[in-house]
């Protein structure tokens, strides 16, 4: 797998900012918001769901949301963390990444 390019970043960056789930805040920058999308992209490449941990190895798979760059990890509720999680795995899912 791969992560997506930067433009299709910036697509799921505009459409989480015209989609943001009513009642939840947001009170990350642009610039900060756009570094948890990158994030969760990375992530999902890199640990979505594919690694399991056996008995012994020493476990390099960390959680999303432990992992995720401040000041989103701390801004966010965990439904927001859901909701952008969700977008950019639907948008990987539909461009085949």
């Amino acid at each position: 797998m791969a992560v997506m390019t930067d433009a299709q970043r910036a697509s799921v960056w505009q459409a989480i900012m015209e989609g943001w789930p009513a009642g939840e805040e947001c009170s990350l920058s642009k610039t900060d918001l756009r570094a948890v999308i990158n994030h969760a992209d990375v992530w999902l490449n890199d640990f979505g769901g594919s690694h399991v941990v056996a008995a012994g190895e020493v476990g390099t798979n960390v959680g999303y949301a432990q992992s995720m760059p401040q000041p989103g990890r701390g801004a966010l509720s965990n439904r927001s963390k859901a909701f952008i999680l969700s977008r950019v795995l639907a948008e990987r899912f539909s461009l085949g990444v």
